[in-house]
């Protein structure tokens, strides 16, 4: 069952959003605005939601639920992953636009930088869903995540456009990483009816991280007048969240 690839198939649309409406809303900005763009991209957000069908799922089997997962070490160490993870990952989805522009380039031009992550993470979530189907999700990630960690402390040292576009790319490629294979590695250690809250629980450490983070990384850059300091911290997020992943043991190991 290749259960990885089927992942990354099935979450790769996020990425092929990124990659076809930053341009369209950088030159919607450059021609009318942003209160146009913003009214653009919500107009937009509500057509897509309000195709989406309804499905009443019905089931006569009755479920138990526990808490239980709570106390085991392989949650916490993802709680622990997302938690950190999340003040790093985004920042430079946010600030690599502002980053470029400061670089000399202009909007449209800049802009296209999230494009090419888009068209990264769409392919990096295909192909590290399929290699763990032949190696592990938990071992895929660990590399995954650390590599991503990694190219962040090479951003702020990049001035040329295409050597930024490199930097974007290998940044996305591996960070679809995340959207694959951590729900991946929940169902691995547990799967069954209770995975849906488990997953759900991941997803709620993130929160905090993807609502500060990416602030702070723009708090740094004002103090200290360069993206150094926010790449480093960015870097250090994501590397530090890596550690709880290697506390884990291998799903054959329990």
């Amino acid at each position: 069952m290749r259960r990885g690839l089927a992942m990354g198939i099935a979450v790769a649309g996020g990425g092929v959003g990124n990659l076809v409406l930053p341009p369209l809303i950088a030159l919607v900005i450059n021609s009318n605005g942003w209160k146009i763009a913003f009214l653009c991209l919500s107009t937009f957000s509500l057509l897509v939601v309000f195709q989406l069908p309804i499905i009443e799922q019905q089931s006569s089997t009755k479920r138990t639920f526990s808490f239980g997962f709570i106390k085991k070490r392989e949650f916490i160490c993802m709680v622990l992953f997302g938690f950190c993870q999340s003040f790093g990952y985004l920042i430079p989805f946010v600030h690599i636009v502002a980053y470029t522009e400061d670089k000399g380039y202009p909007l449209v031009m800049s802009s296209i930088i999230l494009s090419v992550m888009g068209a990264a993470s769409t392919i990096g979530r295909v192909v590290v869903g399929a290699c763990a189907d032949y190696f592990t999700n938990l071992l895929v990630l660990k590399i995954s995540m650390f590599i991503l960690g990694l190219s962040t402390i090479s951003w702020t040292f990049l001035d040329n456009f295409y050597l930024i576009s490199v930097f974007a790319f290998i940044y996305a490629f591996f960070g679809g990483a995340l959207w694959t294979l951590a729900p991946g590695v929940m169902a691995d250690y547990f799967g069954g009816p209770n995975l849906a809250t488990i997953n759900g629980f991941f997803f709620l450490s993130m929160c905090l991280g993807t609502l500060f983070g990416p602030p702070l990384g723009g708090i740094f850059f004002d103090m200290f007048g360069s993206y150094l300091v926010t790449s480093v911290f960015s870097s250090g997020a994501i590397l530090i969240s890596v550690i709880p992943l290697f506390l884990m043991r291998e799903k054959h190991m329990i």
